[in-house]
């Protein structure tokens, strides 16, 4: 009876997900719809202002969404102060058109697989990716790998306990269906992988705290609200922004490990082993007569 109750709970809350791959086009058309331009509206500040705080040489972007959300203001005369190189991930190929008509740098590639070195970029922006990823962990992991020490890293993603997410939920229900075939992250989740991959969380900003329906006049009710929830980081807001950075790791630190291995006690061995075959290990007793000779 326990096992019957607990397989129709995954089979509600564990949904396909929509991969940005299969759903780009989709919900890059939800992302211009009002619900999505309202959502657009209030995030674009909060990324701006760590881009203009920041400053980057490299920037990558992973969005299903067609706004130049790594934009910066120009000086007089229309040029920026710096030449930078910005980059858009366009997850397969069928995806490329849409991403060439933006002011980045298409690449085509896989979000598990991305084709850049190690610690290359500068500034990572991962726009409502993660939830629509079969593998989170593994593309948070590639995306650690290519970000320099000391670059930033910013993700924003939908939150599950908020009226977005009962409206997901509900949605669920009847079909799954672009944008509410995805599998939300929360922040305490990506916390614990920060960590793991060598990044520091700095600062976490949420927004969206109206109801989730396709008509402005109604949304714009809750705008006062809005502004007021977003100003105090209220929990319960559609969306998040999660900002880290990737930790320095110097030569002093090298040495200092370094030093700290030479201090560990060395416990002497008996017989010395020996690895035969690439699985098994077995230990190599030495006879009298070997000791005597």
């Amino acid at each position: 009876m326990i096992s019957g109750w607990r397989n129709l709970v995954n089979a509600l809350w564990h949904r396909p997900v929509a991969t940005l791959e299969k759903s780009a086009k989709s919900l890059r058309r939800w992302f211009e719809s009002p619900l999505g331009q309202i959502l657009l509206s209030q995030q674009q500040p909060l990324i701006n202002s760590l881009v203009e705080e920041y400053s980057a040489e490299t920037q990558l972007l992973v969005s299903p969404s067609g706004a130049a959300l790594l934009s910066r203001g120009k000086e007089e005369g229309g040029h920026t102060s710096r030449q930078e190189l910005k980059i858009q991930l366009c997850p397969g190929v069928r995806n490329f058109k849409a991403c060439g008509d933006s002011h980045y740098s298409p690449l085509v590639a896989d979000l598990d697989a991305i084709p850049l070195l190690d610690n290359s970029v500068d500034f990572i922006l991962l726009h409502h990716t993660l939830e629509f990823s079969e593998n989170p962990h593994q593309v948070l992991r590639e995306v650690a790998r290519v970000l320099s020490p000391g670059g930033n890293l910013v993700i924003v993603g939908f939150n599950r306990w908020s009226l977005l997410g009962l409206r997901r939920w509900i949605s669920q229900l009847t079909g799954v269906r672009t944008p509410w075939a995805h599998h939300p992250l929360s922040t305490g989740r990506l916390i614990d992988w920060m960590y793991l991959m060598s990044c520091e969380p700095m600062s976490i900003a949420r927004g969206f705290y109206g109801l989730p329906i396709q008509y402005r006049r109604g949304m714009k009710w809750f705008k006062s609200v809005d502004d007021y929830l977003m100003r105090t980081t209220a929990p319960g807001g559609g969306f998040y922004m999660l900002h880290a950075t990737k930790l320095l790791f110097g030569r002093s630190q090298q040495k200092r490990n370094l030093n700290r291995a030479a201090d560990l006690i060395r416990l002497p061995v008996r017989s010395p082993a020996a690895r035969v075959g690439n699985r098994h290990l077995y230990l190599v007793k030495k006879t009298l007569e070997d000791k005597s000779e």
